[in-house]
């Protein structure tokens, strides 16, 4: 077999086999008998019909079932005489094949590419943003705390801004008639927000129980979708006041109100915390991928955008069906940053010579239950499995590489209130 290898880019291999007759002659010889065996012709007995009738009548089926299987065989032997592991399905090009002839064919394959890491063992730079909370942010939680133990109180007199209406919602086309199966039932709006300010907000202004009331709603740019409302009811929210009981009712572990504001600041700082630290970690790999020539290979993107595909089909509770083209746009530009970022993270951890030892997954599980030691037994169980477990040692992988990426590089913090953050939306 002679094999010549062409690189056309760093991803990218063309690979032209030739295999000498004298090499196929025997197996062409058992895929014609094959044939031969199975063929029933009158006045021959199973397996006597004359090689050249057979040869004559069937010869290009013959060959064609016996060049794809050849194909297989001789591909999947040359990549392991020169190593190569493709990474998508080969493009099969060229083919010649005859009978007592040499078998020519290229193969053209996608390979993982030469990983290119920038430097960094001197110290690199980065940015990040950490934002602290406002006071805001406290009355912003304890304004839902109230939301949530709120009470509902049925009004009579006709609905007001801030409302509550609940009610059937008929879809109408553009001539106002009900559009089939497009009903739903026993929906909450509250007046004034959202999408019903403005003109949809006066039509609501008064309205009953059992009045119809006819809206148009501006869902998003150029599309407007227009309802008839049953009205079932009138509902005022009732929000109860910021007492120190209200503070027990919300969390059993405080006694006054002050108590309650200090544990949701702490609360609200924690989660700010985590906010920075994926800050961080979203700079340190966007330092490595901005600064690596590493290529992506397309088959490797089309795979990410695939699977994201699925993934929001999965998500999607719409009855209209996916726009697959607006999602591949949409993602083109992310599918190239994970893709680079994940070939650049294996080169990284193998350079690092980061591993996850079996002690790190029983320390990372035990500090899991006794944060939560009322499902002790639901979170081994979850661990139990082998996915789930490996899903845990791959994140621990990531704890580890980006605690050392942080030891090699020069983190300048830059602070801002959550209010400043507020102001640029």
């Amino acid at each position: 077999m002679k094999i010549d290898i062409k690189e056309i880019n760093s991803f990218t291999q063309e690979m032209k086999i030739t295999i000498p007759w004298e090499n196929l002659k025997d197996k062409y010889m058992v895929e014609v008998n094959n044939f031969r065996n199975t063929y029933k012709m009158p006045g021959f007995r199973p397996g006597k019909v004359p090689m050249h009738i057979i040869k004559k009548n069937f010869g290009q089926e013959i060959e064609s079932h016996f060049v794809e299987h050849a194909i297989n065989e001789f591909y999947f032997k040359a990549l392991k005489e020169n190593k190569l592991d493709p990474i998508n399905q080969a493009k099969i090009d060229n083919l010649k094949f005859a009978e007592e002839k040499d078998m020519e064919f290229t193969a053209t394959f996608e390979v993982q590419p030469e990983i290119i890491v920038p430097k960094y063992d001197k110290k690199f730079k980065i940015k990040a943003t950490r934002y602290t909370p406002s006071d805001n942010d406290i009355d912003l939680t304890l304004k839902d705390y109230q939301e949530r133990f709120s009470t509902a109180e049925l009004i009579e007199t006709g609905a007001e801004t801030d409302h509550l209406i609940m009610g059937d919602f008929q879809l109408l086309d553009d001539d106002k008639n009900p559009i089939e199966d497009k009903k739903f039932e026993n929906r909450y709006i509250k007046i004034g927000e959202g999408l019903y300010g403005g003109d949809v907000q006066k039509a609501l202004i008064g309205a009953k129980t059992d009045d119809k009331i006819n809206i148009s709603v501006d869902m998003k740019e150029g599309e407007t979708s227009h309802y008839e409302i049953l009205v079932k009811k009138v509902e005022k929210q009732v929000l109860p006041e910021l007492t120190d009981e209200f503070a027990k009712s919300v969390d059993p572990k405080v006694e006054t109100m002050d108590e309650l504001r200090k544990k949701i600041l702490v609360d609200i700082s924690a989660s700010l915390d985590q906010e920075y630290e994926k800050t961080v970690r979203h700079e340190l790999s966007d330092f490595f991928v901005k600064n690596s020539k590493t290529e992506v290979p397309p088959s490797m993107q089309e795979n990410y955008i695939q699977n994201m595909i699925e993934h929001l089909k999965k998500q999607q509770h719409q009855h209209e069906p996916l726009d697959e083209a607006q999602v591949r746009e949409a993602y083109a530009e992310s599918a190239i940053w994970n893709v680079k970022w994940y070939l650049l993270r294996e080169k990284l951890i193998s350079a690092e010579k980061i591993i996850v030892l079996k002690k790190d997954i029983t320390e990372k599980i035990k500090e899991v239950t006794n944060a939560n030691p009322e499902q002790k037994k639901q979170i081994k169980e979850y661990y139990a499995t082998k996915e789930n477990e490996n899903k845990l040692s791959e994140d621990i992988l990531d704890e580890k590489l980006f605690d050392r990426l942080k030891e090699l590089a020069t983190i300048k913090e830059v602070k801002k209130t959550t209010a400043d953050l507020q102001k640029s939306k």
